[in-house]
């Protein structure tokens, strides 16, 4: 029987067995910013250009530049931001994520994230039949009808796992209402730390536990070839509570290799003070080193799933 330990192992080993997969995703997120980055590097130029920094920016980043250019900049360009260079953007959209406030970012981004994110709920029906019959030649025709065959299943599926999302940060909000109330009198910084402490890892419990029940999920869909999402829903829940010891292990499992992967980036990624071209190629090559591991982690904590949900099949 497949434990938790062994299915990250399997599907860590399918995710990078399949290399097409891995590589056209990541072209895919390399694509999708592009207009974002265009539009920003375009203001970005314009600004040095036409300023008294311009030769002093070419020994490094500025930092009374970008105080004068976040003063005048608008749309797009607004967004940039040193903080955000390295690992501080997905630190930036971690917070986001915990906090429900992914939605207030400028709506250039929001707008080019969702069609990413469609084009990846898109292609995610041929990644995981792909897993889930790891055995058959590479078929593209198949891997096509099953993107088209499961794409509405997976929206309907991320609305509904929406609206639980919705309901947590909602909990979120009361929550931290309620703390501060109670806290209004007390004179122990300590006890408020310990209250919000708490009430965040409450959140992040219920966060993840959403996004790992509406994994396997998706896997019931595939494997069992589910045409109702609640039904699939439950299926992922009930996979979850009767086998919580390889569910959780395999989540979790991981939740800490990416944890450790985005604590290698932060240490060794480059700031902002890169002044030439070889400097700042370098910088990008090692970005997308840290994208391509990620989505590695990501690929393979999604083929753990289904090869996880598939081997508990008759036990259920």
């Amino acid at each position: 029987m497949l434990s938790g330990i062994k299915a990250i192992g399997v599907g860590l080993g399918l995710a990078l067995r399949s290399p097409l997969i891995l590589c056209a995703l990541w072209l895919a997120g390399l694509a999708a910013a592009l207009p974002a980055t265009w539009l920003v590097t375009q203001e970005i130029e314009g600004s040095i250009g036409a300023s008294r920094y311009q030769e002093s920016m070419t020994d490094g980043f500025d930092a009374a530049w970008h105080e004068e250019y976040d003063a005048s900049a608008d749309g797009l360009g607004k967004t940039f931001d040193p903080s955000l260079v390295g690992a501080g953007a997905f630190f930036d959209n971690l917070e986001r994520w915990m906090m429900g406030s992914l939605f207030t970012a400028h709506p250039a981004l929001l707008t080019s994230a969702a069609l990413f994110v469609l084009l990846w709920i898109l292609l995610l029906g041929g990644v995981m039949d792909r897993y889930a019959q790891p055995g058959l030649l590479v078929d593209y025709t198949r891997f096509f009808r099953s993107c088209g065959l499961y794409f509405f299943r997976f929206v309907r599926l991320t609305a509904l796992s929406a609206v639980l999302y919705y309901l947590v940060y909602r909990l979120l909000r009361v929550t931290f209402e309620r703390i501060e109330t109670l806290t209004q009198e007390s004179t122990s910084e300590s006890t408020v730390i310990a209250y919000s402490v708490l009430a965040w890892a409450v959140v992040a419990l219920l966060l993840t536990l959403i996004h790992m029940c509406f994994g396997f999920a998706k896997a019931s869909i595939v494997v069992e070839q589910r045409k109702s999402v609640l039904l699939a829903a439950v299926r992922g829940l009930g996979f979850v509570a009767f086998h919580p010891g390889k569910a959780l292990t395999l989540y979790y499992g991981m939740l800490v290799a990416s944890g450790l992967l985005l604590a290698a980036y932060t240490l060794i990624a480059p700031g902002v003070g890169q002044a030439t071209p070889r400097a700042v190629g370098l910088a990008f090559l090692v970005a997308q080193c840290f994208l391509l591991a990620r989505l590695w982690l990501r690929l393979g904590l999604i083929a753990g799933q289904v090869v996880l949900f598939r081997a508990n099949l008759v036990v259920d």
